[in-house]
């Protein structure tokens, strides 16, 4: 039997010998969204995307924002 988990143990060895190149940049993918993720970096992108509309709308129509009527 121990012969048998030798063999099983040298099959694993060499399939995961192979796997750290994709799994590696699979990993980092996956890490770089978990990061995205985060309430600050959410935060910052909502207000970001929040000041672009103002400003957008500002240069085009000043007065609209201040005096809707």
């Amino acid at each position: 039997m121990q012969t048998t988990q030798k063999s099983g143990d040298q099959e694993k060895s060499r399939s995961q010998e192979k796997a750290p190149i994709v799994g590696k940049a699979n990993s980092q993918l996956a890490y770089f969204l978990r990061y995205l993720s985060l309430a600050p970096v959410l935060a910052i992108l909502a207000v970001s995307i929040a000041i672009t509309i103002w400003i957008l709308i500002n240069a085009n129509i000043p007065d609209r924002l201040f005096y809707p009527g």
